[in-house]
Formats: C-alpha cells, sequence, structure tokens
C-alpha cells in the first residue's frame, strides 16, 4: 500500500487478521483431526508483546518516512493494543508441587525453583554425568542468562582468578542462531566465581579436550566453553525437559526462569566459597 494511502484503519484491519490467524492456530491444534493438527505443527501464536514489538518497527519506519517528506503524519502512532504484560513468576511451595502432581497442570507460565529445587535437579544432573552440568551450575549459582552462558569463550574464563568475563551472548532468530554481544553495556560486566562452579568449569574442560581428541580432524574450533560434539554451537536452555534431569525424575519441576531468581553477583565482590 502507498504510504501516502496508509490509514489507521489498516492497520487495525492487520492486527485484526492477527487475532483471527491465532484463533484459527489455536482451534486446529485443538482440534481431533489428525490432518488438521498437522497443518499447525510448528505454527506460533503472535502474542500480545510480539504485536506491541511489531508496532513498535512500524512507526519507527513511518517515522523515517516522515523525515523524508514522504507522509505527514504516523498512522501507527494511533494504533490501540491491549497491554502487554510480563507473567510473574510464582516460587514452587510445598502445596503447589502437590496441587502440579495431582492435576498436571502448572499455576504460573513461570514457575520458580527454590534452592532445594535447584540442588537436586544440579545433583541429578551431575550424577547421570550430564554434558552439560557445568552449564546448568554457572547459570544457576551465578545468575547468567541462557544465551550468555551459551556464548561464553575459554578466552573469557579466568579459573585461577576465579572470574569470567561476559562479552557475548548467542541470540536466536526464529530457528537460526548468531553471536553477538550482550543486550546492554551493563550485561558486558566481569562475573566472580564461587569454589564449586570453578571446579565444574575445569571438570568441563578436561572433558571438552577428550572430546576434541577423540573427534581429531572433525573438530571445530570454536573457543566456545559449551557446546555439542563437535563443537557445534550450544542453544540448549536451563530446563529439566532438555536435559538428563527430566520431569519425570521424582523432585524436579518445570522452570520457566532462565536464572532461577539468582542474582548475579559481579566482581569486585569476593567469590563465594560455597
Amino acid at each position: 500500500m502507498r504510504l501516502d494511502r496508509l490509514r489507521v484503519s489498516h492497520l487495525d484491519a492487520m492486527f485484526d487478521a492477527i487475532d483471527e490467524r491465532n484463533e484459527q492456530i489455536a482451534t486446529m491444534r485443538a482440534s481431533r483431526n489428525a490432518d488438521s493438527r498437522d497443518k499447525v505443527k510448528g505454527m506460533r501464536l503472535v502474542g500480545p508483546a510480539t504485536m506491541h514489538r511489531i508496532r513498535a518497527t512500524l512507526r519507527a519506519a513511518l517515522n523515517a518516512a516522515i523525515r523524508q517528506g514522504f507522509i505527514d503524519i504516523n498512522p501507527a502512532k494511533h494504533v490501540e493494543l491491549p497491554p502487554a504484560t510480563r507473567p510473574k513468576p510464582l516460587v514452587w511451595t510445598d502445596e503447589r508441587v502437590e496441587q502440579w502432581q495431582q492435576s498436571g497442570a502448572l499455576l504460573r507460565p513461570v514457575m520458580v525453583w527454590t534452592p532445594a529445587q535447584t540442588g537436586a535437579f544440579l545433583d541429578h544432573a551431575h550424577n547421570a554425568d550430564d554434558p552439560l552440568y557445568a552449564l546448568y551450575q554457572l547459570i544457576a549459582y551465578r545468575g547468567l542468562r541462557r544465551g550468555e552462558a551459551c556464548g561464553l569463550h575459554w578466552a573469557d574464563v579466568d579459573l585461577p582468578g576465579k572470574q569470567i568475563t561476559i562479552r557475548w551472548q548467542i541470540t536466536q532468530h526464529g530457528w537460526a542462531t548468531s553471536l553477538e554481544p550482550p543486550k546492554t553495556d551493563d550485561s558486558e560486566a566481569v562475573v566472580a566465581l564461587d569454589t564449586n562452579t570453578v571446579a565444574a568449569l575445569s571438570a568441563h574442560q578436561a572433558r571438552q579436550r577428550h572430546q576434541r581428541l577423540a573427534a581429531g580432524p572433525k573438530w571445530v574450533q570454536t573457543g566456545l566453553v559449551f557446546t555439542t560434539p563437535p563443537a557445534r554451537l550450544c542453544t540448549r536452555p536451563m530446563s529439566p525437559t532438555t536435559s538428563s534431569a527430566s520431569p519425570a525424575k521424582p523432585g524436579c519441576h518445570p522452570c520457566g526462569c532462565t536464572t532461577c531468581g539468582t542474582a548475579r553477583r559481579p566482581s569486585p565482590s569476593p567469590p563465594a566459597s560455597t
């Protein structure tokens, strides 16, 4: 549509079409017909937050058109959308765990582990010899985002000094991934390590060396701390559904957060001893 003919009504119709598509996908997902469910397999709903990002992108583009003199007003500025609220996290109490075990339904999309539940997950991952145990340990103890942990390089790890430097993160765009700087300047920081995490990273480094020797020329030298053989990018999240500690294991509960409520502890705070 020509810029000078674009109206608020056109944008309202676009968002109405997105709502209709969401309803169609939801209906077909709930259908008893397998063919109908297969037609929407892999399709994602466009939530309120994504709609706000769509409008923000369009608004920025139309502002550029105003600066270039193509249009006089920005129709995207006057589009009204329902508020996009983030789900509030809820801690797994004994009562909530019992209710979840009886019904199988989560109380909220984001359920946060207690320290004891986080410890149960880490213990099980360690005992199962999960190759990414050190990744889970690092995220749980130091509060890194998933992308920051997966994008960590050995060049930014100082095990004798008990600290790491956050300089990169792995970002996912659809099905593709890329290595990019952290989201904000504050994210690019030095993070102190505790003794247990240093030990986990040291054991992981030794494991990776054995994998590199076994792979030989097939090994891809990326410099990343966490990889999947032969050294591909690792994008697995901190979730028991993607590790050896599955929800079927007693004591392991779903977790929708990325850091389990752990606050990052940057330098110059002294590394924790436990």
